[in-house]
């Protein structure tokens, strides 16, 4: 059996009000921090980093980090798709 799992490098921010860090896992993935003062819409692969389109409020001064997982981005857009939600908010 093949293996499908793969570390893959996620673009995390930090909200500089609440200190929450998030990260888009899809397409149409709008996720906002707990505050409400920044948000990331449309997660993408670039150069094997999944990285979000739009930057919205707080998030163009928030700071930004590198997070690796192993999982695919298939399982980060199920995650959003189906709403388990088990990603998106770094706890």
């Amino acid at each position: 059996m093949k293996n499908e799992f793969k570390t893959l490098n996620i673009e995390v921010y930090k909200c500089p009000e609440c200190e929450q860090e998030i990260y888009s896992r899809a397409q149409h993935d709008f996720i906002s921090c707990d505050c409400g003062r920044t948000s990331l819409d449309g997660g993408h692969l670039n150069d094997d980093t999944w990285i979000p389109e739009r930057l919205i409020g707080l998030a163009i001064e928030a700071k930004r980090r590198i997070l690796t997982l192993d999982i695919t981005s298939r399982h980060l857009y199920d995650d959003w798709n189906n709403s388990i939600d088990d990603f998106g908010k770094v706890k």
